[in-house]
Order: C-alpha cells, then structure tokens, then sequence
C-alpha cells in the first residue's frame, strides 16, 4: 500500500475531534490482548552502500513540515509554501492511487501537483480520470475535477455550462444540468434530462431518443438507435444487442460492437421491462446479459394470451401459470402465491414456506408467509422474521429462535437489534466481560490515549478458503516506552514525543527540528514478483543532521553527512 495514501488518511484523522470512541468490535468493546514495548529503529551503515547503487525515484505525494510542504513524482520535488494554517491534502479516494495524493487545498486555492491555482475552494470534487488507454492524454491518469465555479481537465481549464452540477455518467462522459459531455467536449443534441444513466456502457450513452458512440450520435443503416434495455437496441426495422463487452482494438465503429438479431420482434411496442426481461404485443424476451450473445432466440415459451398476466420478480417471472427463471420453467413453488424479499430475489416465499432458493428455511408454518405482514426481512441483521419466530444464519453462525415476545419482536422489527445481542452464544458472553472503551482520546486511527495509556490497535485481515470468505481481527495493545503525556501525531503520519519521534512503535531518532526531506521507492522484491509491498526510504533531518531510513519493513537507519544528503535531493 502506498504510504502517502496511508498518511492523507492519518492527517485527515489529526484534524479530528480530540476524544472519540475507539473503533471496536460488533459490540463496540474493545479487548487488550498484550503489552508491548517500543523498540529502537536498527542502525546500520550498509543501507547507505546499498542505497546508493541505484537511483530511486520519489513517491508521489506531499509531506508536510512545520514551515513549509515539498509536492514529490518520479524525479521531481517541489517545495511550496502554502498558508499552513490552511493546508489540507484532499481527499479523493475511490480513484487511483496517483490521483488520490496529487491534490491539496489552503485558504486561497487548489494545489495540483505542487502547481497552485488561485481558485475559491467550494464545491471540490474529482468528478472523473482520463486515462492515457481512453483518450491522450500528457499524464498517465489526469483528472477532470471542478468546483462550484470552475471545471478543469488537470489544470487546464474547461468550458462547463454550470460546473456546480457537473458529475460523471460514466468513464467517458460527464454531465451538468444543462449538457452531456464526451470527456471534456459537449455532445451536441443530447437530452440530459431523459439521459440513461444506469445503462451507460463504455463510449456508449443513450437519451431517450438516441444513442451516443464517443460523443456523436450512433445511426445504423442510416437509422437513428434507442436503447431498449441494458444490452437491446433498436431502430425503426432493426433490433440490436450490445455484445462488445471490453472496448477491443478490432472495433473502430459503433456497429462492431453489436450483433443484429432476427425479426421476430415487434418493435414498435418493443419495449424493456427491466435491464433482463423486455416485452413487445407478441412475446416475452429474456436477455441473459453475457458477452458474447451465445443464443439469438430471446423469446420466452409463454403463451401471447398469458403476456397481461406477466408479474416480474428481478431474475424471474410467471404468468400465472408457471415461473420461469430466463427462458426456463421451474417447479417447487406454488405460482399463486409466489413472492420475493424486496431487493433479494434469492429469498423467496409462497403459501408453503420462506426458502433461499429451493431450500425451506426452518420455521414451523402455521398461515401463509406474507411479506410485510407476518413475514420480514432485516437486511443489515441477516435477520428472517415470521410469526413470532426468528431465523439469522451468516457463514459461521445462525440461530433459530420458535419463540420471541411481544416486546423482542418490537426491538427487532426496529432493525437496528441483532437476534444474539438477545440471545448471546457462550463467545458473545465473553465479549460482554471485555473492557469499555468511551472517552478514549484519538491521536490516530491505529493508536488511542487513556487513562495514561497509549493503546496501539492491531488489525489483520485474511481469506478463510473453508467458508469461502474474509475474515478480519482487531486486537488492541498497551504500549510501554512512549512519553505518554506528550505523545501527538505529527504530519505526515509519524508519532512524537516530547523527546523523540516514532515509527508506530519504532523509535527513530531525536525530536528536536525534524524535517522530512524526501521519500523514495523501495525495491522490487523477486524481480517484481513478490506480493509483499517494498519498504520505501525516507530522508529525515533533525538537529543532529541527516538520516536515511528504511522504514515499513524490518526497518533500518543509517545517519548521512552533508554531502551525502545532498547528493539524493539532487538526484545524483
């Protein structure tokens, strides 16, 4: 991971209220496993020897110093002086790493790779990336962001009508509530307010009258195209399925990227019923929504009298008669009284039973299961409900309970009660013993001071291959060997005291005048083919001089003269 990504989080956590309540488990407890100390940072002039050997390039980012801030890329390090009181790192995320660390903000404008842009901060957001695979671009991924004022393309300046509203539809294109923009052009003729948003693909967007193919309108056999659903199209005479999937080299022109389907439709009354099922006066058509299109028959086997009988349920449909999932009938169910958990077309119930898929979940049926009546679904509890039973299940867990009272089944059907904060397992009970940790006063994320102790938190994360699903563990740990009373976090993610600064637990050096100079990239591990992330190196100077560490890994620090500092902020 990135370790400026890492940092923007910690800085933006610095800012933070001083007190707040430690992040802890499901029962918001926390449970301190183990004390441990801080150790001091390995010393070793060999790091300098192998260093040196070759030239590594900055990672990209900002670090922040008490005066001052350096913007650093590839070979390039900018030192910047912003209004410090002011100035943030923004944060971005959900794009690219690179994008995430080249934008900061003080009281007077944007930063963009180190450049400043004099601009009224309101409104800031990266709408979208231009990547150098969709369109040229004189950076690797550049971004189109805007503020309520102003629209640019890196710090190019953009023609947006109203750049208050400007958002993205989706790669390619981009909206405000006035215009439809491929990139950063505006689409001629485009009806924004009619635009399908949900269904755009690739360099594909539609309105409700045309289709767009990189900005121009899309005509077939001189035919303007509509989309009927998710992956049908059709003209005038024509219907079309989208079969491209990823843009490919070979398709130059809207119509590679579609097969034309037989005639069978009726395509005046042609029309989707949702993004799998359409419809026109003579059949039912299930698009089964896989590229490329491996059967052109689309039609349902159902009666032309049973098509005003059609109910949908997501991926699967009856018309009153019989229920079909896609093109194919299936039994097990009673069609009368067939129903779907809102929003979960895996649950389903009829007048037998609730079942996931074919499979009866174990309640003892009494009446007929209606939902919203005497049957319900609480989604963020995994929690089923019916009569006055319950049933939970997760991948390591489930409870069945036959019987709850009255006021259990107003706590739950609230929502916001799980079933084993009720009825706990012999584990919960032990949670229960675990300590409480309100008023814990946060420095980071990963540490927390209280009642004189500074507590580190511990989290891992893995794949359990057996259940088929990830698993994850927050441990917490009392740390000794700090100054706890003057114990902060300092920019750039760092911790200090009132006599030195840290690496999490890692004592580094002196804390008196420490700068952060310079971060370079660490090694490729096994040529490139080791999943472990390289430790990077970091330039520090304090007022004992300069350092050279090696930090994220086992970790490593050597001192370095004058001229040898100067020889890595000069690239030499």
């Amino acid at each position: 991971m990135n370790r400026l990504l890492l940092l923007t989080f910690l800085l933006v956590a610095c800012k933070q209220k001083p007190v707040e309540q430690l992040p802890t488990t499901a029962e918001k407890e926390a449970v301190v496993q183990d004390t441990i100390a801080v150790s001091d940072i390995h010393r070793t002039d060999s790091l300098w020897h192998s260093f040196k050997k070759y030239k590594r390039p900055y990672v990209e980012g900002y670090i922040i110093n008490k005066d001052y801030v350096i913007y650093q890329e590839k070979d390039t390090r900018k030192i910047i002086k912003p209004d410090m009181a002011s100035f943030a790192i923004l944060n971005v995320s959900g794009l690219a790493d690179d994008i995430i660390l080249i934008f900061a903000k003080d009281k007077n404008g944007i930063y963009y790779q180190g450049d400043f842009i004099k601009i009224d901060t309101t409104g800031f957001r990266v709408v979208g990336v231009i990547s150098h695979h969709d369109k040229p671009s004189d950076y690797w991924e550049e971004p189109i962001w805007r503020t309520h004022k102003k629209a640019f393309r890196g710090t190019k300046p953009i023609a947006i009508s109203d750049p208050a509203t400007f958002e993205s539809v989706s790669t390619c294109y981009f909206k405000d509530k006035n215009y439809l923009y491929y990139y950063d052009r505006k689409v001629e003729g485009a009806d924004v307010a009619t635009l399908q948003k949900e269904r755009a693909e690739g360099k594909f967007v539609s309105d409700k009258d045309n289709t767009y193919y990189q900005g121009k309108p899309f005509i077939y056999k001189g035919e303007r195209v509509q989309q009927v659903s998710n992956n049908i199209y059709k003209t005038t005479t024509h219907v079309l399925r989208y079969n491209g999937g990823d843009d490919d080299k070979e398709k130059e022109k809207a119509k590679d990227y579609f097969v034309e389907l037989p005639d069978y439709f009726d395509i005046p009354t042609l029309k989707g019923l949702n993004d799998l099922y359409l419809i026109d006066k003579n059949h039912l058509y299930y698009d089964e929504n896989t590229y490329p299109l491996r059967d052109k028959d689309l039609r349902v086997p159902i009666p032309k009298e049973n098509l005003s009988k059609i109910k949908l349920f997501e991926v699967l449909v009856t018309d009153g008669n019989k229920l079909y999932e896609g093109r194919e009938p299936i039994s097990g169910y009673d069609v009368a009284t067939f129903g779907i958990v809102p929003g979960h077309y895996y649950y389903q119930y009829d007048k037998n039973g609730v079942y996931h898929w074919r499979k009866k979940l174990p309640f003892h049926y009494t009446n007929r299961p209606e939902y919203g009546k005497n049957f319900f679904y609480m989604d963020n509890q995994l929690l089923f409900i019916y009569e006055d039973q319950a049933y939970y299940k997760t991948y390591d867990d489930s409870l069945y309970v036959p019987h709850l009272s009255p006021q259990q089944l107003a706590l739950l059907k609230e929502g916001n009660t799980p079933l084993r904060e009720l009825f706990p397992s012999q584990d919960d009970k032990q949670k229960n013993k675990e300590i409480d940790t309100t008023g814990f006063e946060e420095l980071s994320y990963f540490f927390w001071r209280h009642n004189g102790q500074i507590y580190h938190l511990i989290y891992k994360e893995w794949y359990d291959s057996d259940q088929h699903d990830w698993k994850s563990e927050r441990r917490y740990v009392v740390v000794k060997g700090y100054d706890n009373a003057s114990l902060k976090v300092v920019p750039n993610g760092f911790l200090a005291d009132k006599d030195y600064w840290y690496d999490g637990t890692t004592r580094l050096f002196p804390s008196k005048d420490v700068e952060l100079l310079a971060i370079y990239e660490g090694y490729e591990k096994g040529w490139g083919m080791d999943p472990a992330p390289s430790p990077n190196f970091y330039l520090f100077k304090n007022a004992q001089g300069y350092w050279l560490a090696e930090l994220d890994g086992e970790g490593a620090m050597c001192p370095l003269t004058n001229e040898q500092a100067n020889k890595l902020l000069n690239q030499q």
